[in-house]
């Protein structure tokens, strides 16, 4: 929210980080999750978000970015996908 909506209201991005930090905490107090689960699950929406402003920042129109990176899990496995193109 803060990425998107963040130069509209900083009120989006406390509004955004409440709900989501309420969640956690019912979460944990309900015996749904561990803390654990909730900072991890935190760290990787943050990561992916990062991530995803990063890698596509130049999708719509401008400058072109010849830069993919996409997470895969397949058969208990788990990976990332690379690539670059050299124009």
């Amino acid at each position: 929210m803060a990425k998107e909506y963040g130069h509209k209201s900083v009120w989006y991005s406390i509004g955004a980080y409440s709900v989501a930090t309420s969640v956690g905490v019912l979460r944990v107090m309900n015996n749904r999750h561990w803390a654990s689960d909730v900072f991890v699950g935190a760290g990787i929406g943050i990561l992916s978000t990062n991530i995803a402003y990063l890698t596509h920042q130049y999708k719509w129109g401008g400058k072109k970015n010849n830069t993919v990176i996409v997470p895969s899990y397949s058969n208990k496995a788990g990976g990332i996908y690379f690539s670059y193109a050299f124009h």
